[in-house]
């Protein structure tokens, strides 16, 4: 994904820069794995239940 280093200093901000780094990745895996269109329908199927129980 191209990062080398992190852009912000800090120890909160470099974990929460890293997190969001590991969800993009995570997200790009799932894609991979599954295909985008399957994907995308397991995701309208969690927000509808989402829906549902909020």
């Amino acid at each position: 994904m191209g990062a080398s280093h992190f852009l912000l200093r800090g120890l909160r901000k470099v974990a929460g820069e890293f997190a969001l780094f590991c969800l993009g990745y995570n997200i790009e895996r799932a894609k991979n794995l599954l295909g985008f269109k399957k994907m995308m329908e397991l995701m309208a199927e969690h927000k509808l239940l989402f829906l549902k129980c909020g």
